[in-house]
């Protein structure tokens, strides 16, 4: 008997969509915080990076990267069970940040997040990019 949610039981996605934003004016290092998820600081000078690089199944719940900065470059890809799924780039992620899994929004005193269910069931690579420093706020959890 299959197990609703475990291990085999769900399909990867052979893509995510693309173009989604979250609105977080300027505080893309807090996203983490009310999103429940973990923080990357990406560094500019370190050109590609690969914050998630993971083997194993699992399920990928948030994926958010952004910057507290006025950026003019940013991408990030992320491929799963190896088959890239997304590869997003845009201008500017200082206010709309690039979200690929869950939802975040942040306006003055307000503030709301919430977290996807992705499948993977061999791998979970996630590379990152952008022309000033940044932000991937992310949680995964394996099975």
């Amino acid at each position: 008997m299959a197990v609703l949610g475990g291990p085999g039981s769900l399909k990867s996605p052979t893509a995510l969509l693309e173009g989604l934003s979250g609105y977080v004016p300027g505080n893309s290092g807090f996203v983490y915080n009310f999103s429940g998820g973990k923080n990357y600081d990406y560094v500019a000078s370190g050109g590609v990076a690969t914050p998630i690089n993971v083997t194993g199944s699992g399920v990928l719940q948030l994926l958010v990267f952004g910057s507290p900065s006025t950026s003019t470059s940013a991408n990030m890809t992320v491929t799963i069970d190896g088959v890239q799924v997304l590869d997003d780039t845009r201008g500017d992620i200082n206010n709309y940040l690039i979200v690929a899994v869950g939802n975040v929004y942040n306006s003055g005193n307000h503030s709301a997040g919430g977290q996807g269910y992705v499948p993977f069931n061999s791998s979970l690579v996630v590379t990152v990019v952008c022309n000033v420093n940044a932000d991937l706020a992310y949680n995964y959890y394996l099975t």
